[in-house]
């Protein structure tokens, strides 16, 4: 069976799976305090292979704190084509925050890049609050490229996120243009986006040739959690909800 096939077959396979861990708050005006930037709607973004329902971390404490939580899903669990996932997620931002108003944006690995690209764009530009990365990959991965390109025959996102790669640079146009404040998450414990390239979006990256952001960031560290175990986390919750209050 070809690459794009093996892909495809198991994009609908994860398509099968419930997503059903957490109901949304309705996204249409009006909705509480929508003026007051500690209880605004935060928008979470889920990584590549993943889905809404791996948030049950962070949802309880952002709701604790006062904020309405929704999700975009995208790319068939976001295992498509980085670009094209980039594409959807930003045309379904944009139906959000034409309901809601502004937004902030969570996302988790794969989907932190998208949404720091999203507020970069003309269509998000000054709806977008604050973003927040739980091990966001927003500078792009350097190795091991042998082994991101065999994997990447059944996720073909994860070829994007090679830093050199196509798909990447095309991201990083928006990405450069973002002037939001940006807070990176990441774990000492993370063996897909590593402590030196969670960081990489602090100065200017040789790697992906991206400038350093060029809103205010900065890096909090949490200590034995796995990529993926991230966002079930809900000590990377209560992280998430102070750095959203802050």
């Amino acid at each position: 069976m070809s690459a794009p096939r093996l892909g495809r077959l198991l994009g609908r396979l994860l398509d099968r799976l419930p997503d059903n861990a957490w109901t949304e708050d309705p996204h249409r005006r009006p909705l509480p305090r929508t003026d007051d930037p500690a209880t605004r709607p935060v928008v979470l973004i889920h990584g590549a292979v993943g889905s809404r329902s791996n948030f049950t971390g962070v949802v309880p404490e952002l709701r604790d704190a006062g904020h309405p939580v929704l999700s975009v899903s995208y790319g068939h669990h976001g295992t498509a084509d980085l670009t094209g996932n980039f594409a959807e997620v930003r045309r379904k931002l944009a139906g959000i925050v034409a309901d809601a108003g502004p937004v902030d944006l969570v996302g988790h690995s794969q989907g932190g890049l998208l949404a720091l690209a999203a507020s970069g764009t003309p269509d998000l530009r000054g709806k977008v609050g604050r973003v927040v990365g739980i091990a966001a990959d927003v500078r792009g991965v350097t190795g091991p490229r042998h082994l991101i390109n065999l994997t990447s025959r059944l996720v073909p996102a994860w070829r994007g996120h090679l830093a050199d790669s196509p798909a990447m640079a095309h991201l990083q146009l928006y990405a450069q243009r973002s002037t939001v404040p940006f807070t990176q998450i990441l774990s000492t414990a993370d063996l897909f986006v590593p402590a030196d390239r969670a960081r990489a979006f602090l100065d200017d990256d040789p790697a992906s040739g991206a400038p350093a952001h060029r809103g205010r960031g900065r890096v909090l560290e949490v200590d034995g959690i796995r990529h993926e175990w991230l966002p079930y986390s809900r000590r990377v919750g209560r992280l998430v909800a102070e750095v959203l209050a802050s």
